[in-house]
């Protein structure tokens, strides 16, 4: 069953090119339902009292405010992303775009050995050193730790 959809997929969405645009339509669509819920939000707020209620309705807004700033930035990243199609028209373009298209497939390869590579010594850190460091007290504190420790952060 799983590879009649993916079969059906490919049918629909042959080129990667076309989850760019999806992915981009449904950015910018919920840009728009986020912008008129802030609005919203925003009129509901008293300038007037400073109470819980007015703390937490800001708060909220701020958050809304935060989800449209990554939104922003996904559809930015993905709109230029779309322009690789459209760098494809010439010959010596085509040629160096799939050069990056082989390249990224093998670091997508590299990025899962290092992912699990990552999550081991995670699994290590966490499981050893977690009750008595304050960097490995949670699963993801450890991750963040190792990450950053696989850069050249040390400790």
């Amino acid at each position: 069953m799983p590879c009649f959809f993916a079969a059906a997929l490919s049918l629909c969405f042959p080129k990667v090119f076309n989850y760019f645009d999806i992915i981009f339509l449904a950015c910018f669509v919920s840009l728009i339902v986020l912008h008129f819920v802030q609005m919203a939000m925003e009129m509901d707020i008293d300038l007037e009292t400073e109470d819980e209620v007015f703390v937490a309705t800001t708060f909220r807004v701020a958050q809304i405010h935060t989800a449209r700033r990554f939104l922003f930035g996904f559809s930015a990243f993905f709109g230029w992303c779309k322009m690789f199609e459209y760098l494809r028209i010439t010959q010596s373009f085509a040629v160096m775009f799939f050069i990056i298209v082989g390249m990224v497939g093998k670091l997508v390869s590299f990025l899962v050995i290092l992912l699990v590579g990552l999550l081991a010594f995670t699994s290590l850190d966490f499981l050893t050193l977690g009750t008595s460091r304050a960097r490995s007290a949670t699963f993801l504190d450890s991750f963040i730790s190792r990450f950053s420790g696989s850069l050249g952060d040390g400790a």
